[in-house]
């Protein structure tokens, strides 16, 4: 539930007959923690109220909530010094709270988090309460994914939305280097006309002509970055135009393509991480290798003393996260905002790399972000739907 922040968890929950449970049940305690995904944490959502301190995170490998989180199970505990089977253990937060019930909020194959109620009486919670309260974890599952499926479509139509408006800025890109290379490829035969002119008059004159050689040195500069931005734009449209159609890849066939890197430095190590359950994505091939490509490279340049480059696939709610994550220098705050803006860079280039990776993350229904401590690394993650969720 990667997209569901607190307070909208939260939200949900209180649009449910949550507190009126809460009331039918006395002085129980109504508890929610959200699933977050990219820590392995269940982090506290919602509470009907606060007699006692309660945990703010939890660790999935912790207490009651953490065993809820990795079985998919409803667990009741009548009594917590007298543990039913196959309980493990309970991390209490509230040694006063003498029965529980932990119940997952989840929906098919997506756990959303655990709905939990407590009571200082050994024994409060009887059948019908604890069938009716996993009935409303049911009802709570049920709102969330209509929400969740919601939003993906919105953010689906927003990305086509998005790669639609940047090929329209690479188009007019392209045209204006064009322009360039037509208007500005005659100020040398201007400067020469200039200096003959001079010449036929008997004209000598140093200031004048340093001035004609710095124009032209200006104008050299301008014409080399219009000539290679436009061939760069030109071979991203022959290579989108050669793509074909989407197939079914693992994040490890994808990685090991990037990780092909023509003389790798000695002091540069690639490492893969992937997770087991990790899905496979449906992209085409050439795009997607591109964009790894191409962040695997700016990896080795971020890290001129050498380091580690570390590729990393997970599930993370309905996409796939490809990270590639280096140790280099970091990028500055102030400037992690602009790294896939056209014509920004920081190796004085044409800033065509990043905007190009992210156009084509966006036409393969996906995204492309990234995440930077200066000092501490770069992370850049590419995000691609899973194929093993539903976009209906």
């Amino acid at each position: 539930m990667s997209w569901l922040s607190a307070g909208c968890f939260a939200s949900r929950a209180t649009h449910l007959p949550v507190d009126p449970l809460a009331a039918m049940q006395s002085e129980s305690q109504v508890v929610i923690y959200r699933n977050e995904e990219e820590n392995a944490e269940l982090v506290l959502a919602y509470a009907s109220h606060r007699k006692a301190p309660l945990f703010e995170r939890i660790k999935i490998e912790e207490g009651l909530n953490g065993q809820v989180a990795r079985e998919r199970r409803r667990i009741v505990v009548h009594d917590v010094d007298h543990l039913p089977p196959g309980v493990v253990s309970v991390k209490q937060s509230d040694p006063t709270m003498r029965a529980l019930v932990v119940v997952p909020i989840l929906f098919k194959d997506r756990y959303y988090g655990n709905l939990g109620l407590r009571h200082e009486e050994v024994g409060h919670f009887r059948g019908t309460d604890i069938d009716f309260f996993e009935a409303l974890a049911q009802q709570l599952s049920d709102t969330i994914y209509r929400l969740e499926t919601a939003k993906a479509r919105q953010e689906l139509e927003q990305r086509a939305l998005s790669a639609e408006e940047m090929s329209s800025i690479g188009q007019s890109a392209f045209e204006v280097t064009h322009r360039l290379g037509n208007d500005l490829g005659l100020v040398e035969s201007y400067i020469t006309d200039i200096h003959s002119e001079l010449g036929k008059l008997g004209i000598t004159n140093g200031f004048v002509s340093k001035k004609l050689e710095n124009i032209q040195q200006s104008v050299q500069e301008v014409l080399s970055f219009s000539s290679d931005l436009k061939q760069e734009l030109a071979r991203s449209r022959a290579t989108e135009e050669a793509a074909g159609e989407p197939i079914l890849l693992t994040p490890k066939e994808l990685f090991e393509e990037a990780a092909v890197v023509p003389s790798l430095p000695s002091n540069v190590q690639i490492c893969l991480d992937i997770d087991d359950d990790v899905s496979p994505v449906l992209v085409k091939r050439s795009l997607a290798a591109d964009i790894l490509r191409n962040l695997v490279t700016n990896a080795v340049q971020a890290m001129p003393a050498g380091g580690m480059i570390t590729l990393r696939g997970r599930n993370v709610g309905r996409s796939v996260a490809l990270d590639v994550i280096d140790t280099g220098v970091g990028i500055a705050p102030n400037k992690l905002s602009q790294v896939f803006d056209l014509f920004f860079s920081t190796k004085g280039s044409s800033g065509f790399g990043l905007w190009s990776a992210r156009r084509n993350a966006l036409r393969n229904h996906g995204d492309l972000r990234a995440t930077s401590q200066p000092g501490q690394g770069t992370t850049f993650t590419l995000l691609l739907p899973r194929t093993d969720i539903s976009a209906s």
